[in-house]
């Protein structure tokens, strides 16, 4: 099962191990919540606004 996370309404990151690895899809999923949330919702705001 993929690690699926929502940023806003136009952006889903979903990482996957292929079933290999569920921790590492975990900390990293973890990581890319923390690490670019606000960049990711930089980036939707501004799409918005072209």
């Amino acid at each position: 099962m993929p690690a699926r996370m929502d940023f806003g309404e136009n952006i889903a990151v979903t990482v996957s191990t292929q079933g290999r690895a569920p921790s590492l899809a975990k900390k990293l999923k973890q990581k890319i919540q923390t690490e670019w949330a606000n960049d990711l919702a930089k980036i939707e705001r501004e799409f918005e606004c072209k």
